[in-house]
């Protein structure tokens, strides 16, 4: 049979449970103090439309800041993704040509580009034969043939293109030599008086297009991964302009 409690025992038995009741206390705040900083999640619509679900930080409900609507950023991340795929999309699918797209200061610009877009506003601030070769130059996507990890496109295409689309009568084998020319040279970023045009005088390296002599036929030729960084920063041009 145990022993009555006495005074002394329940005066140490009070005090574990004051202590404890303190502790509890101190844990209860610290969990409320913590709940306070966290942002609260809002979600008022009856009908559970997404785009009504906010985040409100304490400062947001303290200063009265805007809260931040998860879906409806998310949404709009989405619809800026989804209208540059499809604007890869239709240059892969050549649908649309990549000189639509020029975008960016003349520095961002190769020297054709600005003859393209000369040509396409009807000025004639540059000669005839690069006039002709920016015809070329649009058409050279659609029209060049892939060989191992190049494009190419042969005089005799260069000659068609002109014929197609340069308003002339009669495109010698003079004038085909001398818009491939400019076209290779045009491509180039150097100073206009250190471009060059052929494989042999460095231009494969220098130049996106660059002219070669294959079996007696003169080519205009381009990196396959040349052109595809071409598009990819034409595209990054445009998409940064809009």
């Amino acid at each position: 049979m145990s022993s009555p409690s006495t005074s002394s025992d329940v005066h140490e038995e009070n005090a574990d449970l004051r202590r404890v009741n303190a502790e509890l206390r101190e844990r209860l705040r610290a969990v409320e103090e913590t709940l306070e900083k966290r942002a609260s999640v809002h979600w008022s619509d009856a009908e559970g439309d997404p785009s009504e679900l906010r985040i409100e930080a304490p400062e947001s409900r303290l200063e009265g800041q805007q809260a931040v609507y998860p879906y409806r950023m998310l949404k709009s991340i989405r619809d800026d993704v989804d209208e540059l795929f499809e604007r890869v999309a239709a240059l892969e699918r050549r649908e649309v040509d990549p000189t639509d797209l020029l975008a960016g200061t003349e520095a961002d610009q190769l020297p054709i580009e600005r003859v393209v877009a000369a040509v396409r506003n009807g000025l004639e601030d540059y000669s005839a034969n690069e006039r002709r070769a920016a015809v070329v130059f649009e058409a050279f996507g659609g029209r060049a043939r892939p060989v191992t990890k190049q494009l190419v496109l042969d005089s005799h295409d260069v000659r068609t293109i002109l014929e197609e689309n340069a308003d002339l009568e009669d495109v010698n084998a003079n004038t085909v030599r001398r818009v491939m020319t400019h076209a290779a040279k045009l491509t180039s970023r150097v100073p206009r008086e250190e471009r060059v045009a052929r494989a042999e005088n460095g231009a494969d390296e220098r130049n996106l297009l660059w002219l070669e002599t294959r079996h007696d036929r003169l080519q205009l030729r381009a990196d396959k991964e040349g052109w595809a960084a071409y598009l990819d920063g034409v595209t990054e041009r445009a998409v940064t302009e809009s």
